[in-house]
């Protein structure tokens, strides 16, 4: 079972404390997709998943613009040679997310749309 962990983030004097998600989404990296020129500057990328990134030859961040997330997970297994945690499309999802235009997003609002994605799949 996932726990979120919520934490506070304190505003300017007198001001009320920013609490859980919503303190996360105004936390987001959001640089400039136009500018962008490294995959670990965008939202929910960090070195480790800029790594991977890597090793199925997305280097930078527009080549993730029309990807399909699902297929680079299947990609980043077959690269590795294990299976990752499925999580790891959250955050696929999130990156071709907003280097489409969406707003930067944490990965976890992605769950869902995965989950729904794999019930559509036929069974095998």
């Amino acid at each position: 079972m996932l726990k979120l962990k919520y934490f506070n983030i304190p505003n300017e004097p007198g001001e009320p404390v920013i609490c859980g998600l919503e303190a996360t989404r105004n936390n987001m990296k959001n640089p400039d997709r136009d500018k962008v020129s490294r995959l670990d500057a965008l939202p929910n990328i960090g070195k480790a998943i800029a790594a991977d990134l890597h090793l199925i030859g997305i280097d930078h961040p527009k080549k993730l613009i029309g990807m399909e997330p699902f297929k680079m997970y299947e990609d980043l297994c077959g690269a590795t040679g294990k299976r990752h945690d499925p999580c790891v499309i959250d955050v696929f999802i999130s990156a071709v997310h907003f280097m489409e235009g969406g707003e930067p997003l944490p990965w976890w609002s992605f769950t869902q749309e995965r989950k729904n994605h794999i019930i559509q799949l036929p069974s095998p």
